[in-house]
């Protein structure tokens, strides 16, 4: 399926007076048993689509729009969500339909940071069984702080016990002003038909004109000023052939509550942004399935993923990167818990790669990744928060390759096997250490070899056989600061020594030559430029 919603983000206070707009709030109503030909949208007698909808909204959106989704599943095919310019003062909300309990608790208590990284909420006895409302939405009613209603609507659940509900790191902290009842996203979006589709990319709804694209909801806007669509307690499924489940080009989109899965083996990431001037924000997410990630962003895209959980233990998809910040793509990734097992192991929290690119993540919890930080090929990623990463099972802390920069904060609550994975064009920097540009190595095996700007260790491993003469090219020394370290690796320069000398007039320490005559002795040359000195 892809399902492209078109609009343009303005910042005009009106529409012109002659075209199509809304005068006044809208509230329209879908339902899978809905009927687009007999229904009028409202909640008696509801459409089936949201294309539907959709195309009978007007042109211009100037004021308040509600399409509300009954809990069901919607197969969508073949349709096209086009053309809506929403301006100064209009929304559109869809919103999808949310099963609880019918019980509101109230918090007795609560961390927002626990021992292992996770948030908790506790209540008194509420007679749950354990891990009964794992995998569902705590949705927070009240709190101390409204703004926290509103930005941090739904918590996934990862866990809980008879009194206990864990979730990823929280902003707050629970108190006897947090109530919350317990849901289920039940409006379901899928691509999924009763037969199987006939090609891998036919989604629920098609793209029109673009149609080769490879995503279950594209949404594309010409601007990008403000958050006028939004999502909410979206439910997506997917059994075709894609590279996203959700895509936004050139648009200013907040999903707020959205739970996402796949069985392709081909899925990538949850949401994906693509073109400059494209902004999303996803607060409140579940992943699992085939689901290789939750967020991307590509050529000026820019995302925020908060309160996160990525359950990977499922997912087969060969780049399982939780979140990715591509070519000039912004990513920031906040409260999470992301976790694979032994045989589906992350590749990583976080992977900024391709020129311009920077990803930024801050705090939460990660089990079983090849790394948790990896950046490549001109980017840059930052790892914020002191101590603000738990976990366990990761092999990398911090992989750097192909000029990738990576700052990093001291992190003690990981458990790791190496804390560096670095290639000799880039760099891990911060108060977690500093790794950068490691020298290459190269080995001398020969009675003669020369020395240039490209060497950095030289590893001889001929004095057992002979003596050796190393000769430093001008093209090196020319360069101020370089520097070369020459080690006798063989264990034999006592007897057979290792002499090194300039290709010129050089000197080294005002010498012609300088000679390594112990075994297992090294030498460390610099240069000023012009000359070589000894360190």
């Amino acid at each position: 399926m892809d399902s492209e919603v078109l609009g343009s983000l303005s910042v005009d206070s009106n529409a012109a007076d002659d075209v199509n707009k809304t005068t006044d709030d809208v509230d329209y109503f879908i339902d899978p048993t809905g009927d687009d030909t007999t229904g009028d949208g409202s909640s008696g007698n509801p459409w089936a689509t949201l294309q539907k909808a959709w195309d009978t909204l007007p042109e211009y959106i100037e004021n308040e729009v509600i399409i509300t989704a009954a809990a069901g599943t919607y197969f969508e095919s073949e349709e096209i969500l086009n053309g809506k310019t929403v301006v100064t003062g209009g929304s559109i909300l869809v919103d999808g339909n949310k099963t609880a309990e019918g019980i509101v608790y109230t918090a007795t208590g609560g961390s927002s940071l626990n021992a292992n990284g996770l948030g908790e909420i506790t209540v008194a006895a509420a007679g749950w069984g354990v891990n009964e409302h794992q995998g569902r939405f705590v949705r927070i009613v009240t709190h101390t702080s409204p703004s926290t209603v509103i930005s941090v609507k739904y918590l996934p659940i990862s866990s809980n016990t008879a009194t206990t509900l864990v979730t990823p790191y929280l902003i707050f902290t629970p108190d006897g002003n947090t109530t919350f009842d317990i849901v289920n996203f039940d409006s379901i979006f899928t691509s999924s038909t009763s037969a199987a589709p006939t090609v891998g990319l036919n989604q629920p709804i098609t793209a029109g004109s673009n149609s080769s694209s490879l995503s279950f909801f594209t949404i594309n806007s010409e601007l990008h000023l403000r958050s006028a669509i939004t999502f909410d307690g979206l439910n997506v499924k997917n059994s075709g052939a894609s590279l996203s489940l959700v895509s936004v080009n050139r648009s200013e989109i907040f999903f707020r509550g959205i739970q996402g899965n796949s069985d392709s083996t081909v899925n990538a990431h949850l949401v994906s942004c693509g073109l400059a001037g494209s902004k999303v924000s996803v607060i409140g997410a579940k992943t699992e399935g085939q689901v290789g990630g939750v967020m991307s962003n590509t050529n000026g895209a820019t995302g925020t993923a908060f309160t996160v959980l990525a359950d990977m233990t499922t997912s087969t998809y060969s780049q399982r990167y939780i979140a990715l910040a591509d070519v000039r793509g912004w990513t920031f990734m906040d409260s999470f818990y992301a976790f694979g097992d032994a045989g589906n192991m992350i590749l990583g929290m976080m992977h900024s790669d391709g020129a311009g690119s920077n990803g930024f993540i801050n705090q939460g919890r990660v089990e079983f990744a090849t790394s948790f930080a990896d950046g490549g090929k001109n980017s840059y990623l930052s790892v914020s928060t002191t101590d603000g990463v738990y976990g366990n099972n990761v092999t990398n802390m911090y992989t750097s390759r192909e000029a990738g920069v990576i700052k990093a904060n001291a992190q003690s609550n990981v458990t790791y096997t190496n804390k560096y994975n670095v290639d000799s064009e880039s760099f891990v920097i911060g108060n977690d250490g500093f790794v950068g540009m490691l020298p290459e190595l190269t080995t001398v095996n020969a009675a003669s070899a020369d020395v240039d700007e490209f060497d950095n260790i030289v590893h001889v491993t001929y004095t057992t056989t002979g003596v050796v003469a190393l000769e430093m090219q001008t093209s090196g020394i020319e360069i101020e600061r370089k520097t070369w370290i020459i080690k006798d690796a063989d264990g034999n320069a006592s007897v057979n020594n290792i002499t090194i000398s300039t290709e010129g007039a050089e000197t080294i320490d005002g010498a012609a030559t300088a000679v390594i005559s112990g075994d297992y002795d090294s030498i460390r040359l610099y240069s000023d430029g012009s000359d070589l000195f000894i360190k």
